[in-house]
Formats: C-alpha cells, structure tokens, sequence
C-alpha cells in the first residue's frame, strides 16, 4: 500500500504509478487504485494494467481524472500472495514508482512487506514427538471453505505455515484456526475442536508504524512474544492423547450385552450378599 499526492497546471497531463514485486510473490486478483478526494468521504476506483505473469502492474490518469483529482491523494492497495519457498520473518522493500509531467512530483513510496508464520510441534502426553499429522489451516472458527494451507509433520513432529498475513487491527490481531484431520497413528485421537492461534504484529510506541515484532496467542492463552529464533513466527505445541480402544473381535452389540450381563451379575451378588446378612 502507498500513498502519494501531485499537482498539475492544465489538461493533457498525465500520471502514472507503478509497481513491480520481487522475491517469492505475485500479485493476486485484481488491483485497483482508489482516489480517496481530500476532507471528503467520496472515494473513486480505477482498474490497474497487471502483467500475465502478475508481478508487476501500472494505471495512468489523463485529462479529465488529473483536471478532477488535482492535489489529491492516491493510495493504491493490492493482494500478493506467496509461494512456497518464501521464508516467514523475511521482509521485503517495496517500492513503487511514479511518473508524470506536473509541475510537481512525489517522492515514490517505500513500504516494506512482512510475512508471519505459525509453526506447530506435535507431541504426545510423555512429551514424543508425533510425525504423519495432517493439518489443515482456516479464517474462520467453523474451518469451512478450502483451507489456506495443509501440511504434515515431518519426523521431528513439526509444521510450518509460512508466509502469512497479520494485521495489528487495534490489539485484537489476525485469528487463524489449525484443524487437525488425520493421523498416520489411529492410536491416537484427533483433537476435537481447531487450535485458535492469533497474530498481533506490534507497533511503535505512539505510533501507526510496524515495529518488526510479533506477539500471538494460543486458544485466547497469554500474549507470547516471537523470538530471534523464531522471527514473526507463532509456536503451537499441540498435544494428543492416545485414545480408547476396543478390542477387534466381536461387534458393538456384544460389549453391549457383555456391560449388561456384567451388571446384573453384580446386582445379584449384592442380592445374595444381602440375603444372607438378613438371614444371620
């Protein structure tokens, strides 16, 4: 996202911004420009030129926009996702560049670009790692819709989803929801309900301004501060028991049954017990 402003004299002018992203991202869906008009709510959008291979866009405004929009500011937002390869804590310098022939120009933007990242160490209740879970990441508490991400633990009982957005969003952080949907262990039982993880990337003091840092919570537990370690990276130990189970013969209607004979076996110990304390 960025801002900038410019002034121009006459018709048959133009402005362009610009934009060209590097490392392991691209640009996802359509990028407009909005105009938002000084001490006003009015906003305008624009529909921006982006490249087939998505890394880089332009939008111009002639004559009538820059007679209309003189002096105004422009803040230009987009969606970039990454690819694999990218790595959580990285942060790149964007910058986007502006051209025109008014009398005065902007200095061009510099934002840089943070990614976060959750990283899961999967143990059981004697603190073994456990390999072969499969995970599924989602916005939403219902884990509903194509999931964001899907990984496994590897041998050492660890997942990371890189590359994720967060915003601060006064205090309250971005919520991500880890839905646990197999085990390669069947002794194992799955967690019955997601593991809530939320992001709160931190700010200056007295400030609007990214500070580089990360504090995140594990099912609404206590803030936790990332480490050098672990930069703008969030550390779930997710932790299963081993389950009940049965034995493989015989159906359920036979433990049934077999509870229920047991049952009334005891009742009518407790009847003979009974019986005969009466008749002494």
């Amino acid at each position: 996202r960025g801002g900038c402003s410019a002034t121009f004299d006459e018709l048959n002018k133009y402005f362009t911004i610009s934009d060209t992203i590097i490392g392991e991202m691209c640009y996802e869906g359509d990028i407009n420009v909005k105009i938002d008009v000084k001490d006003s709510t009015e906003k305008e959008t624009r529909p921006a030129d982006v490249a087939t291979d998505k890394k880089s866009f332009s939008l111009t405004l002639r004559n009538d926009d820059v007679k209309k929009f003189n002096g105004q500011k422009f803040i230009v937002t987009y969606t970039a996702k990454t690819t694999e390869k990218f790595v959580a804590g990285s942060a790149i310098s964007n910058t986007a560049k502006v051209e025109s022939n008014a009398k005065t120009n902007p200095t061009p933007p510099v934002v840089n670009v943070y990614t976060f990242a959750i990283q899961i160490n999967k143990k059981d209740t004697d603190d073994n790692v456990i390999k072969g879970v499969t995970f599924e990441l989602y916005g939403n508490k219902e884990c509903t819709g194509n999931p964001i991400k899907t990984g496994t633990t590897n041998e050492n009982g660890i997942i990371k989803f890189d590359g994720l957005d967060a915003d601060n969003n006064n205090g309250a952080g971005t919520t991500y929801y880890l839905k646990e949907t197999a085990t390669e262990d069947t002794s194992y039982s799955l967690l019955a309900n997601p593991v809530k993880v939320t992001l709160i990337p931190t700010y200056k003091a007295d400030s609007n301004t990214y500070d580089g840092g990360l504090k995140y919570k594990i099912n609404d537990g206590e803030e936790i501060s990332s480490t050098d370690d672990n930069v703008r990276t969030a550390i779930a130990d997710i932790v299963n028991k081993k389950g009940f189970k049965l034995p493989g013969t015989g159906g359920m209607g036979t433990y049934i049954f077999t509870i229920g004979g047991l049952v009334v076996m005891a009742g009518a110990v407790l009847l003979l017990v009974s019986s005969k304390k009466k008749r002494a």
